[in-house]
C-alpha cells in the first residue's frame, strides 16, 4: 500500500509543474505575465489545484480502505485498479485545464494588441548547450549501477540478471540528457548580454536538476539492492529508502521551482512580447510533426524528453513503450488469475508461477515438516491476492522465503535446505489439506 502512495505521489508532484510558469508557458502554452496575472488564469490554476489535491486525497483514502478485512485478499488488484484510475483522473484534469486556459488566451487575444513582438537574439540562441555540465557528468551517474552487477557476479548469486536488467534501463537516463536538457531560447529583450545571461542560467538550472534527479533515482535503487543482497530481512530500510527518494524528489523539485522564480524576476517590464499561441504539435500524447526530423524532442512542460512519432524511428520506440505497458498490465493481470503449479518427481520437487518458480532436489533437503501453525510475515516481493499468494515474503521464524499459498488452506509443506544453498526455506502448500498431506508424505518417501 505505502508503495502505491507513495507511486501516485510522485506521479501527482509531477502533475503540479503543469502549473509552474516557466520559460513564459504554462501547460506548454506562452503566455505573457499580464495575461498570468489575470482573474480567468489564476481561476483556472486555482481549480486545477484543488482537483488535483482531491484527486489525492481520493486515492489516499481507498488506499487505506484496501486494509479493512473484506478487501484482505483483493488488495493487489484493488490497488492497481484504483491506482490506473486516480492516473486517468489526473490526466484527465491536466487536458481540462489545458483546454481551458488556451481558450481563455485565445478569447483575450481579440483585445490585446496583436502586433506586439518578441525580439529573437540569435547570439543568445547560438549559445544553448554550452551552460550545461557535460554529459560525462550523467554517464559518471549512471555507472553506479554497475556496482550491484560486480557484487552479484563475485557472489554468483541469482540477483545478477535484474542487475544487468536495471542497469541497461537506466542507459536511456544519460543517453537522453543532451536532448533533454535543449531547451527552446526564449528570448525576450533587446540586450544581448541579458538574453545570454538568462538563457545560460535557465539550461544550468534545468540541467543540474535533471542530474540531481537522476542521483537520487540512481542512488536509491543501488541501495535496494545492496540491500537485498546483503541483508534480506532489511526491509525497514527499503522502507526508509523510498521515503528518502520521494524527500529528495521534493527537495530538487522545490529547488528548481525557487531558482527559476528568482530568475523570471530578473525581467524588465519594458521587453517587448509576442503571443506564441500555435497549437500543439502532438498525438496520442507525443509530439507529432512531419516537418520535424529529431527524434527526441526537449518537453514544452516540465524536465525530460518526448518522441516525434511523426518519424520513422519514433513510431517504432513509441510501439515498444506501448508493447511494455500493455506487456506489464498483462503480467498483473495474469498473475492475479495463474494458479502457480507444484510437481515432484524422484529426483527434484518444481515450483512454477508467473515470474516465480523454484526446483528443490530432494538431496539437497535437510529436514521438511507439515504444518497448520499461522505464518507470521509480510510480503517482499510477488502477488498477494484473493486466493493465493506467490513470491519472497519475509516471517518471523525463517527470514526471506519462497512462499507459494493457497490461502483458504492452513497446511503448509516448510523446507529447509542445506547451507548456502538459496532460498534456505521453501514454503508452499496445494489447494486442499488432503492433498497437501499427500504431497508431504510422497516428498518423504522419495527422500528415504
Amino acid at each position: 500500500m505505502i508503495i502505491f502512495i507513495l507511486m501516485f505521489a510522485f506521479i501527482t508532484l509531477i502533475t503540479f509543474t503543469v502549473i509552474r510558469y516557466e520559460n513564459f508557458q504554462i501547460a506548454g502554452i506562452s503566455l505573457t505575465p499580464e495575461q498570468l496575472n489575470t482573474e480567468e488564469i489564476l481561476e483556472c490554476i486555482e481549480k486545477y489545484k484543488q482537483n488535483t489535491i482531491v484527486i489525492f486525497g481520493g486515492f489516499v483514502i481507498l488506499a487505506l480502505i484496501s486494509q479493512l478485512s473484506f478487501l484482505r485478499y483483493y488488495q493487489d488488484s484493488y490497488l492497481l485498479t484504483i491506482f490506473i484510475i486516480g492516473s486517468i483522473a489526473l490526466y484527465r484534469n491536466y487536458v481540462n485545464f489545458h483546454q481551458e486556459v488556451r481558450q481563455i488566451v485565445i478569447e483575450q487575444l481579440l483585445s490585446f494588441n496583436k502586433h506586439k513582438v518578441r525580439s529573437v537574439d540569435l547570439a543568445a540562441s547560438r549559445n544553448k548547450g554550452k551552460s550545461r555540465p557535460s554529459s560525462i557528468w550523467a554517464w559518471a551517474i549512471w555507472s553506479l549501477t554497475l556496482i550491484p552487477i560486480f557484487i552479484n557476479m563475485i557472489g554468483d548469486t541469482s540477483f545478477t540478471w535484474i542487475s544487468i536488467l536495471t542497469s541497461l534501463l537506466l542507459m536511456i537516463v544519460p543517453a537522453s540528457y543532451l536532448y533533454a536538457t535543449r531547451f527552446r531560447s526564449t528570448i525576450i529583450s533587446n540586450d544581448t548580454d541579458f538574453n545570454q545571461q538568462y538563457q545560460a542560467r535557465y539550461e544550468w538550472i534545468k540541467s543540474i536538476s535533471y542530474l540531481l534527479m537522476e542521483l537520487a533515482v540512481v542512488t536509491f535503487l543501488v541501495v535496494v539492492q545492496l540491500q537485498y543482497l546483503i541483508n534480506m530481512r532489511a526491509i525497514p530500510i527499503i522502507m526508509g529508502a523510498i521515503f528518502l527518494l520521494f524527500t529528495l524528489l521534493l527537495v530538487i523539485f522545490w529547488w528548481e521551482s525557487r531558482e527559476i522564480k528568482k530568475l523570471n524576476q530578473t525581467i524588465s517590464q519594458n521587453f517587448q512580447w509576442m503571443v506564441n499561441d500555435t497549437a500543439p504539435k502532438t498525438k496520442f500524447g507525443f509530439y507529432h510533426d512531419p516537418d520535424d526530423s529529431r527524434i527526441f524532442v526537449p518537453k514544452t512542460v516540465g524536465v525530460g524528453v518526448t518522441i516525434n512519432i511523426a518519424t520513422p524511428v519514433g513510431k517504432v520506440f513509441a510501439a515498444l513503450i506501448f508493447i511494455v505497458i500493455i506487456g506489464s498490465l498483462g503480467m498483473a493481470i495474469a498473475s492475479t488469475v495463474i494458479n502457480y503449479d507444484v510437481s515432484l518427481t524422484n529426483q527434484e520437487i518444481v515450483i512454477d508461477s508467473v515470474g516465480y518458480d523454484d526446483t528443490i532436489q530432494l538431496t539437497d533437503i535437510q529436514s521438511v515438516k507439515l504444518s497448520d501453525e499461522p505464518l507470521d510475515g509480510i510480503r517482499v516481493n510477488g502477488y498477494g491476492g484473493f486466493s493465493y499468494n506467490y513470491g519472497v515474503f519475509n516471517f518471523e521464524d525463517y527470514g526471506n522465503a519462497r512462499f507459494y499459498s493457497t490461502n483458504e488452506n492452513p497446511y503448509h509443506i516448510i523446507i529447509e535446505q542445506k547451507e548456502d544453498i538459496n532460498p534456505e526455506h521453501l514454503i508452499f502448500n496445494l489447494a486442499t489439506p488432503e492433498e497437501t498431506n499427500q504431497l508431504y508424505e510422497q516428498i518423504q518417501q522419495n527422500m528415504e
